[in-house]
């Protein structure tokens, strides 16, 4: 299968719109999907990556990140937030061409790292960060949401 992988701006509003209406769908979010105000703020960002692997026109895929600028050291790291790769297309390389773009990012950025969360209980994502040579570190994450604020 061909796609190809680009890094989306401020002018790639409806292909980010279709990325992650994908996800909404995939994941069964039920929240309504962020406004094109929102999604044009994180798109203008110079820290804020949304990626999408595309199939002629078609979002398949993709992943969004944050840079996060470190206080112990001289250091950026890159956070990534999501990466999805739509059922119909998995198996196929796009995630793993997804997180290779990353660590691309990584480089091209001089960035010292990179972070995917995983919910523990997810295998088959615990084994594909697995298979694309990054390493699983045991960490808990405690969580509070403050509805009142979404």
């Amino acid at each position: 299968m061909t796609f190809s992988i680009r890094e989306l701006g401020p002018n790639d509003l409806s292909m980010a719109q279709q990325l992650f209406e994908m996800w909404r769908q995939e994941d069964n979010v039920t929240k309504p999907p962020p406004s094109s105000e929102t999604l044009l703020r994180l798109l203008s960002r110079p820290d804020f990556h949304a990626v999408a692997a595309l199939r002629e026109d078609e979002a398949i895929g993709g992943l969004t990140a944050y840079e996060l600028e470190m206080y112990t050291e001289a250091a950026t790291e890159l956070f990534i937030y999501e990466v999805g790769v739509a059922v119909a297309h998995r198996r196929q390389g796009v995630g793993r061409a997804l997180v290779e773009f990353a660590r691309n990012l990584c480089r091209s950025r001089s960035l010292s790292a990179l972070y995917i969360p995983a919910m523990a209980d997810d295998a088959r994502a615990v084994a594909f960060y697995q298979a694309t040579g990054l390493k699983r570190e045991d960490v808990a994450w405690f969580v509070q949401e403050f509805e009142d604020n979404l």
